[in-house]
């Protein structure tokens, strides 16, 4: 029973990076990655885990977008587009650049997009219903 379990977190596992991994499809350069494991604690407790890795700065920059800024140095061109919306999990080609970085001219700060939030939340759902599938067939067995 706990194999079916182990294996359905896995692949849930698997589904919560390839999501993230829509998210920075057009980022360019310092890219955060991300890895998922499953460990089991006692005889009847799985514990999933995904973290983050990779590049330093990719990881800020996801935590910044993630988690939303209250103010930001960077002044950008006027036709500037985000490449990311809110609580939306894909990526886009987005538009215009940084012009520069000054302390002295405080900005609005980054919207915050809930990746993770909305990530979680989606496939939960999902590893709950898998869950259920599993130990559904262990009890019929069973009988």
């Amino acid at each position: 029973m706990l194999d079916g379990a182990k294996k359905a977190m896995l692949s849930v596992g698997t589904q919560h990076v390839t999501q993230r991994e829509k998210v920075i499809a057009t980022w360019n350069n310092e890219t955060p990655s991300w890895l998922r494991q499953v460990d089991q604690d006692g005889p009847f407790k799985l514990h999933m885990f995904v973290f983050m890795t990779g590049h330093a700065f990719g990881m800020k920059k996801w935590y910044w977008l993630d988690q939303g800024t209250k103010i930001r140095f960077a002044t950008m061109t006027k036709n500037f587009k985000a490449k990311t919306r809110p609580r939306i999990i894909s990526s886009t080609a987005g538009r215009g650049h940084r012009v520069y970085v000054s302390r002295r001219r405080p900005r609005k700060g980054i919207e915050k997009r809930e990746f993770d939030l909305t990530v979680n939340e989606r496939l939960t759902k999902r590893l709950d219903g898998r869950i259920d599938t599993v130990l559904k067939r262990a009890l019929k067995r069973k009988r």
